[in-house]
């Protein structure tokens, strides 16, 4: 649990995707980076964001990916990097699935960091969307995935 006191700010790239939505946040994210204004507390945002499932984890989420920030040193589990890969499939998967991402994080979590790896884990999540939820979401997901996982070898430096 988040310190009911902890103040967020938006990061600049929090400031971008408030402004641009280049970034394509699903609703949840969105809402919950919206009411981040570098004045509300945990607790606030908590009230304001009664509605919406786990603001907690959505906080977690937002300043696992780099949109927010607070000076604290709040250390959330399973930290990510902004510019992993990972952490962009992580982030389509709770898009795209909402609450029920939780199985297909779990993979992508455990997956390892290499474009290969990344890419059968994809595959593997692709498999076990279809079977549990749907089979446009499930092949919607790989693609995009994919798209991800590609242009993270393309920006890689050699």
């Amino acid at each position: 649990m988040i310190d009911p006191d902890l103040i967020f700010r938006k990061t600049e790239k929090g400031e971008t995707e408030f402004s641009t939505r280049v970034y394509k946040l699903n609703h949840a994210l969105r809402y919950v980076l919206i009411l981040v204004n570098g004045k509300s507390t945990v607790d606030e945002i908590r009230s304001k964001g009664a509605g919406l499932p786990d603001v907690d984890a959505t906080l977690g989420l937002l300043a696992e990916l780099g949109f927010i920030h607070s000076n604290a040193e709040q250390k959330f589990p399973g930290t990510i990097l902004a510019h992993n890969p990972k952490g962009e499939l992580i982030a389509l998967a709770q898009e795209m699935l909402g609450e029920q991402a939780d199985i297909v994080i779990k993979k992508l979590k455990a997956s390892e960091e290499t474009p290969q790896a990344l890419a059968q884990t994809a595959t593997t999540c692709k498999r076990l969307i279809k079977l549990a939820i749907d089979d446009h979401k499930a092949g919607d997901f790989e693609r995009r995935a994919q798209e991800i996982i590609y242009s993270s070898t393309v920006r890689a430096p050699h």
